[in-house]
């Protein structure tokens, strides 16, 4: 009963018995919940820079944009705390359908059903990263010059979270018989990496570069 109550609450645990948590033998939390730690760091760090932007007399213009990219921003932190939960959640029916016996004629539909279900919160977590480049955009206009290397951290640590919920999302695909599904999966990811990533990355480039 304690290991599935904590199976619950790993985005309420402190850093350090999360991470040790992730440290240890077991399969949960892993990459996945790893990944959505990474994508609530980012969106904190890229609200702090904002929350220290507010205020200003340069950034008087940009007030009312500047309440709206918050709410994202929190929005953001929050599906990502969520989703620490949801991807241990999704961990469990696939150990189950694995755990089936290989002659149970039901099997190979179980954990197909199960892969696909276990797919969809690091799916998640790319689909709420992506939404928060054009955040990202913004802030390296608008926030304070002083907050650059915040801003900078911020998209640098959601690339990272990006090429991490795609490779988890790739695994799972990579496991599907339904290949109508799989190829669904991949054409996402492969969408995600040929645009979103490649504008994540131009604005990483003008954030680190000396200007």
């Amino acid at each position: 009963m304690e290991a599935h109550k904590q199976l619950n609450m790993w985005g309420q645990q402190s850093i350090d018995t999360f991470t040790s948590a992730l440290a240890a033998k077991t399969p949960v939390p892993g990459g996945g919940g790893a990944t959505a730690v990474l994508g609530a760091l980012s969106s904190a760090l890229c609200c702090m820079a904002l929350h220290f932007t507010q205020g200003k007399l340069t950034a008087a213009p940009f007030e009312d944009e500047l309440a709206q990219l918050e709410r994202q921003l929190l929005v953001a932190r929050s599906c990502f705390i969520q989703l620490i939960d949801d991807d241990a959640r999704a961990f469990e029916p696939l150990s189950q359908a694995w755990a089936i016996p290989k002659d149970n004629p039901c099997r190979a539909k179980a954990i197909d059903k199960a892969t696909w279900e276990a797919a969809q919160p690091p799916r998640r977590m790319m689909r709420e990263l992506i939404k928060l480049i054009p955040v990202f955009e913004r802030m390296a206009i608008i926030g304070s010059p002083i907050m650059r290397s915040d801003v900078a951290c911020g998209a640098v640590t959601a690339r990272a979270a990006l090429m991490c919920a795609a490779i988890n999302i790739e695994v799972n695909a990579d496991a599907l018989t339904n290949t109508e599904q799989a190829n669904e999966l991949k054409h996402e990811i492969e969408h995600m990496r040929n645009h979103e990533l490649s504008r994540l990355d131009a604005l990483i480039d003008s954030l680190v570069t000396p200007t």
